[in-house]
């Protein structure tokens, strides 16, 4: 049962994301939890709706982004996810879409006419960044 974000915790300490990957692991590290459904074992998947809407696993945002504040900007054909160390600091929420914990944030404005679908994310631990490239779709 998700109650961490609803209690005010930052997350629900049990998840499998969370168990013993110390908060800092490579995006081969997940496994085939933050697959999001379309992707092979291993490889980060998120959903961008027909309404304009990023819709991340549960996983995903728990690790790499645990303050639920994120920098956005669009660069080409991939959008540039920058995880904040708070909504102080400003940027966009992840609100929590479901009981599992996934994650929503509304990115219309970011986004080219007609983008939906599947796409891959790649973890840059180096700039602590993610990458969503808009030019493959799964």
């Amino acid at each position: 049962m998700v109650l961490g974000p609803l209690l005010g915790e930052k997350r629900v300490q049990n998840h499998p994301s969370t168990v013993g990957a110390g908060g800092g692991g490579a995006a081969g590290e997940m496994g085939a939890v933050g697959a999001g459904g379309g992707g092979a074992a291993g490889e980060l998947v998120v959903e961008i709706t027909d309404a304009g809407y990023l819709h991340l696993p549960v996983a995903l945002a728990a690790e790499y982004i645990p303050s639920d504040a994120v920098g956005v900007r669009r660069d080409g054909d991939a959008i540039i996810l920058l995880p904040l160390a708070s909504a102080a600091h400003g940027g966009r929420i992840l609100k929590q879409r479901n009981l599992a914990g996934d994650r929503s944030v509304l990115l219309s404005d970011l986004l080219p006419d007609g983008v939906c679908g599947e796409f891959p994310v790649t973890v840059d631990p180096g700039l602590a960044t993610l990458t969503i490239d808009l030019g493959t779709v799964r």
